[in-house]
């Protein structure tokens, strides 16, 4: 496993418990970092395929943490669209814009260096696959 693989992995492992940390009552939460966590001993590439798939699309919003606009996307009809019923890495996008009003501003800014910090691994990644 290459170390940005190993990076990604590591940083959306933490990002997803800081949030299950911090809503604790979000069952779905809890459910993502466990399933984040089988998901990278069977197969370590697929959290990212599942980035890249579902939120890299998005990297433009995050870079310039237009909350406006990425908080008005529909992320379930990308589950809709891939005829996928549920999915916890959803959880943790939906979980943010369900309560992004009661986060305080350093929460917020927390929480969009984690994701800039994410497509910034993700950009490193698919550059060393495309260099391969």
């Amino acid at each position: 496993m290459s170390s940005t693989l190993k990076a990604f992995n590591n940083q959306l492992l933490t990002f997803t418990n800081v949030m299950s940390d911090r809503f604790p009552d979000v069952r779905e939460l809890r459910l993502a970092v466990t399933g984040l966590t089988t998901l990278n001993s069977i197969n370590p590439k697929k959290p990212i395929e599942l980035f890249l798939r579902f939120t890299y699309k998005y990297r433009d919003l995050v870079m310039n943490k237009d909350e406006d606009k990425l908080w008005n996307v529909d992320f379930n009809e990308d589950l809709k669209k891939e005829n996928l019923e549920d999915d916890n890495a959803n959880q943790v996008i939906i979980t943010l814009r369900n309560h992004w009003k009661e986060l305080n501003n350093e929460e917020k800014e927390n929480i969009w260096k984690y994701f800039q910090v994410l497509m910034k691994l993700t950009d490193k990644y698919l550059g060393e696959v495309i260099n391969k």
